[in-house]
């Protein structure tokens, strides 16, 4: 029993919910607009993306958060650089109404 409870917490804490993933690749497209946030494109399609994010490439970061401004800068950078990078979607489209917002970038050594 209390391994099943522990294998059953585990579970939960590892995993988002409706969060989509993109996998690895170089960031594309990139438009930083005025009105507060980012977008994005990675060039494979990802599965378990929430229903709002019918851009199935694009994801959207706020510029107006101390978090929003660290991971634009490491997307732009990876950019620059030519390195690729992992994002994981939030589950939701907070930011833009079609576009998964970001919980986080990984950039690839």
């Amino acid at each position: 029993m209390k391994k099943a409870l522990l294998a059953f917490c585990a579970l939960i804490i590892s995993t988002p919910a409706l969060a989509g993933t993109a996998g690895y690749g170089p960031p594309i497209n990139v438009l930083v607009a005025e009105w507060g946030m980012m977008l994005f494109n990675l060039p494979n399609n990802r599965s378990g993306a929430p229903a709002c994010a019918t851009q199935a490439t694009r994801f959207a970061i706020p510029s107006n958060t101390d978090a929003g401004k660290s991971m634009i800068s490491s997307v732009l950078t990876a950019q620059a650089r030519g390195k690729q990078v992992y994002v994981n979607g939030a589950g939701n489209c907070n930011v833009w109404s079609d576009s998964e917002t970001v919980d986080y970038v990984q950039v690839e050594n």
